[in-house]
């Protein structure tokens, strides 16, 4: 299984196996340059980004079988998204899911409910391309979100000269544009998690680490005070060249463009909320997203033929805290010309449209469409669902790899639910 994140500026492709998530390959593309919503990505990043796709689809085999896409940050200022994701999927016959800020959030959210640090005070810090989220726990409880219009690319883009070789701007005026744009009304904490891949940076660029001694967890095992962060942030920005950041990660050199903007916002907020100690990460939402890829689904399938599949599947949804938004409930309690009602079904003058267009209804509000194509089926009233979805380019997953998955060749998922028996 390959889960790829794709950001405003970097691609980062993981293999998933079992629970866990390794990063095997990183590329960065600019995607903010040339960007407009109307139109979209620059003709250069979107060739850039089909033959990175092309050339990974020939080198791991990629297909709807074995691969999930979470997309972010800059995509989700495309006007037509529809567009693009039928477009992507025409060229790599892959499902594009532009995930919402809530649901990156909700990914986010899940990396962190670990017993190890359930009891501890923290702020967890996470910066992109043109947001940056930050959430506060307290005893185990989120007391504080916040989303801020501020990113790497922003910065960037208000001072080009941070990427000259030598940063043509101080560290201390973009603190200030990153502070003026920070809540006034704040909570203070001891201890931040900063996320993103910053414990590899962190070791890369040489940051004073020491031994992470607030909590345990076998991924987190550095930390670094907030007074040696401030002093090693002064050698990126004074110190060394953008050539010799660059060097630090051959593979993949121009994923360190970033590095200074994205160290200066942190250090602002560091200052800002008080941190004393800071935690860096390699988690991202990647991590969460395989804790629990989606929370909620709607269920598209034959209730006549397939109803003790379907119920079963239900259960197994909600025991991994998954709501059903649609149907509402498995039990039957008639039927108008063949179409099954449920307890919580109200038709109206007997017309089962009444009761359908809020199933349509759900499928405009769901994370993800799950299409029971038990016994190489599906019926003309699921094929009709799928069209809706698919209008609105929701993630849609066909439970059973057969046939009629194969002939639906449509931007989707095949046998990626993947849940625990």
């Amino acid at each position: 299984m390959y889960l790829i994140d794709v950001g405003s500026s970097t691609i980062k492709v993981y293999r998933q196996v079992g629970k866990t998530a390794a990063l095997i390959i990183t590329k960065s593309i600019d995607f903010c340059s040339g960007f407009s919503p109307d139109s979209g990505l620059s003709s250069l990043s979107k060739h850039q980004m089909f033959s990175f796709f092309c050339d990974l689809i020939s080198q791991l085999n990629l297909d709807r079988t074995n691969t999930k896409i979470f997309a972010t940050g800059i995509f989700r200022d495309i006007s037509n998204r529809r567009e693009f994701v039928w477009d992507f999927y025409v060229h790599t016959h892959l499902f594009f899911n532009i995930i919402s800020h809530d649901l990156e959030t909700f990914y986010l959210e899940k990396i962190w409910e670990k017993p190890s640090i359930c009891g501890s005070s923290f702020l967890v810090i996470n910066i992109g391309g043109k947001t940056t989220e930050l959430i506060g726990y307290q005893n185990g409880k989120i007391v504080e979100r916040r989303l801020l219009s501020i990113g790497v690319g922003i910065i960037r883009e208000n001072y080009p000269s941070i990427d000259e070789q030598y940063s043509g701007v101080s560290l201390d005026e973009v603190k200030k544009f990153v502070i003026d744009r920070l809540p006034q009304e704040h909570s203070q904490y001891n201890v931040a998690i900063y996320t993103g891949r910053e414990l590899t940076y962190m070791r890369l660029a040489g940051y004073h680490l020491t031994p992470n001694t607030v909590f345990s967890d076998g991924k987190h095992p550095s930390s670094i005070n907030l007074e040696d962060y401030i002093e090693n942030n002064q050698h990126v920005f004074y110190d060394k060249s953008l050539a010799e950041l660059q060097g630090l990660m051959p593979e993949d050199p121009k994923w360190m463009n970033g590095a200074r903007a994205c160290s200066a916002i942190a250090q602002a907020i560091f200052s800002y909320y008080e941190v004393k100690t800071i935690i860096p990460s390699d988690s991202d939402l990647i991590d969460g997203a395989v804790i629990q890829d989606a929370r909620n689904v709607v269920i598209c399938g034959s209730f006549n033929k397939h109803l003790k599949n379907i119920t079963q599947l239900i259960q197994r949804l909600q025991s991994q805290n998954i709501t059903i938004l649609s149907p509402r409930s498995t039990e039957v309690s008639g039927s108008e010309n063949d179409f099954v009602l449920f307890t919580h079904d109200n038709m109206i003058n007997h017309c089962t449209w009444s009761v359908e267009a809020l199933h349509m209804h759900a499928l405009e509000q769901c994370d993800l469409v799950i299409v029971c194509n038990f016994d190489n089926y599906i019926g003309s009233a699921t094929a009709t669902e799928i069209g809706y979805a698919l209008g609105y380019a929701k993630r849609i997953v066909f439970v059973e790899n057969n046939s009629v998955a194969q002939n639906f060749d449509i931007p989707s998922e095949i046998t990626l639910l993947h849940m625990d028996e």
